[in-house]
């Protein structure tokens, strides 16, 4: 994936704001991102977002930048090339590729060193994206404010009888990880879902377990998940909120998620009525 903007841009700590910028971290370990500023930056509005198996960072920033400068957000894009980064989606298991979620820790602290923000996090993330960024919560709910989270394929149960990605068990392939689903219980979500997100594409994972536990579709999926994560943080006693949205003839289009089902005012809306910490 090759970038238009100017080489010259890459090496200066200065951005502008409404421009988007391509930018690296210059360290093995960290994973290459595009930036854009609003006009004001703000510690408390800095929302990654985290592109799907399109692996288009730049696409998701054009269509969430309209509802970003009305709301006063910075927005960076993390880009996972397929070849460093074939699973991604589950934060990068042994033997297939590097590891997303140390790259994601080392490319915010490359951002720290001159843009500082909020050292929570909020996240977004599409299909593949809303996959890393759930699990990625699970893994370091110390470390992120409040996600957002709009048509994955599939999602991890919040179950200590299975092994990740499928519950929260350990796992060898990610040796140093502990999931942490309580604590996701007291972290605000929002998800979002197409009503014509029911196809039974090529890229959604298929099993019979899968479909008997979790639906068929991303729609039924969606409701299910939240419908089981709002049961167990009521049961706790939580006061977090689960929000779940049905985008209204929408399909499996981040596209069509923003430009008919307004998902970027609903997400824009959802963060920033959250008190930041």
């Amino acid at each position: 994936m090759k970038s238009k903007v100017d080489l010259a841009e890459f090496v200066t700590p200065q951005l502008l704001p409404h421009r988007m910028y391509f930018r690296t971290t210059g360290c093995a370990s960290g994973v290459d991102y595009f930036i854009r500023l609003a006009d004001a930056f703000s510690p408390k509005k800095v929302l990654i977002a985290i592109h799907g198996i399109a692996r288009d960072p730049r696409r998701h920033i054009h269509l969430l930048s309209r509802q970003a400068d009305q709301y006063g957000y910075t927005l960076i894009a993390p880009f996972f090339n397929v070849n460093d980064y074939p699973d991604f989606q589950r934060l990068g298991r042994l033997g297939l590729g590097r590891r997303a979620d140390h790259a994601l820790l080392s490319s915010v602290l490359h951002i720290h060193k001159y843009l500082p923000f909020n050292s929570k996090l909020k996240l977004f993330g599409f299909s593949g994206g809303a996959q890393f960024v759930h699990r990625f919560a699970l893994a370091y709910p110390h470390l992120v404010e409040t996600i957002a989270i709009a048509s994955a394929g599939w999602y991890t149960e919040l179950s200590s009888k299975l092994r990740f990605p499928f519950g929260t068990a350990p796992t060898k392939r990610l040796a140093d990880l502990h999931f942490h689903p309580t604590d996701l219980c007291y972290m605000d979500t929002c998800m979002l879902v197409g009503s014509q997100d029911v196809e039974r594409d090529a890229n959604l994972r298929h099993s019979k377990e899968l479909d008997r536990y979790q639906g068929k579709n991303r729609l039924t999926r969606a409701r299910r998940w939240q419908k089981r994560l709002k049961k167990r943080s009521q049961r706790l006693g939580s006061q977090a909120e689960h929000a779940c949205h049905v985008l209204d003839r929408v399909g499996h289009s981040f596209e069509e998620a923003v430009r008919i089902g307004h998902l970027d005012n609903i997400i824009f809306k959802f963060f920033s009525t959250r008190p930041s910490q």
